[in-house]
């Protein structure tokens, strides 16, 4: 039996060429960041040599070199941020409006403030720079990882459509990244270097509107938020005895986090199961009968409580997915 995984758009979501509608707001969301990035990076040595004076050997092997680097290690941390704490959907949002904060920053220099009659020295000019960079790297790190993390949650894991749900994706990536270098480069380069940076500020800017309308919520069905509760999309536990999740396997407190992450149940109501959990005593003194413990109006948990448990089949006598402490 194919049972959509929490977020999974509909099976007969099929408006973006056959694909969720939730993918052309991700692919536009994604191209305008991608603009944003490489316009930037396009620019980014020439800016330090020719506006700076950095040297080379500086400017490319010093902080060319660290900032690609530290962009691919924040993602880490934003992915695993989004996946523990904030979610996805707040995780693309903070990182796309840090980025674009960053990208403003880099407006900063005698160049612009000086045309407008604001004095600024060239101290402030490389803290400006170097704040800017560095705010662009933590937006990044939220923004790059999740947002294609949602992609793949579009599509069941069955989906015959979902490698090509991510070729269209990578399509945008490549036409943002065509686009931002050519015309970020060319207007940085011959006609202002601050106008450069602000059309890529521009870019990220309308990425973030792109996925912050409720349009593209909806057509998300809601996936990415940590506290997300979808009734009815929800994986079943009958269907899950195919992945291990069911039966008699034991459980530790990790997985049945997981487990209930999986089940979009937010944050609030997993701190209170893992207190559940780890307290007998709040099982013992709930004076619920047959000691069952109403989660959420959806989920039940049922039994004696200890860090150890294991996962039962749907209750036929409630007609709702159980969570059984032995």
């Amino acid at each position: 039996m194919t049972t959509n995984q929490p977020g999974a758009a509909p099976p007969g979501d099929t408006a973006f060429f056959g694909h969720p509608k939730g993918l052309f707001y991700l692919f536009f969301a994604e191209m305008w960041e991608r603009f944003c990035f490489y316009g930037m990076r396009n620019i980014l040595v020439l800016y330090m040599t020719s506006y700076f004076l950095f040297s080379d050997e500086f400017a490319q092997g010093g902080v060319y070199a660290a900032y690609t680097s530290l962009i691919y290690c924040m993602a880490i941390f934003g992915g695993f941020m989004a996946d523990k704490y904030l979610g996805y959907h707040r995780s693309i949002m903070f990182g796309g409006i840090v980025m674009a904060a960053g990208m403003i920053m880099l407006l900063f220099n005698q160049e612009l403030l000086g045309y407008i009659g604001i004095p600024i020295s060239k101290s402030f000019e490389h803290f400006f720079f170097f704040a800017g960079m560095a705010t662009i790297i933590i937006g990044n790190g939220y923004f790059k990882p999740n947002i294609s993390t949602i992609v793949g949650k579009l599509y069941t894991a069955d989906d015959p459509r979902r490698d090509a749900g991510f070729t269209i994706f990578y399509m945008g990536i490549n036409v943002g990244a065509f686009a931002g270098g050519l015309i970020c480069g060319y207007i940085g380069q011959t006609v202002s270097w601050p106008l450069g940076f602000g059309l890529a500020a521009l870019g990220m800017l309308l990425g973030v509107i792109t996925f912050g309308t409720k349009s593209c919520t909806d057509a998300l069905h809601g996936h990415g938020s940590s506290e997300a509760r979808h009734a009815g999309r929800a994986a079943q536990f009958t269907g899950q005895r195919q992945t291990g999740l069911t039966g008699q396997h034991p459980v530790d407190q990790r997985q049945i986090r997981t487990l209930i992450d999986q089940q979009c149940l937010g944050g609030a109501a997993v701190g209170r199961l893992e207190r559940l959990v780890t307290s007998p005593h709040q099982v013992k003194h709930n004076h619920l009968a047959n000691r069952r413990f109403v989660f959420d109006n959806e989920y039940l948990v049922s039994g004696h409580s200890t860090s150890r448990g294991r996962l039962e089949p749907r209750s036929a006598h409630y007609n709702k997915p159980i969570l059984q402490f032995c």
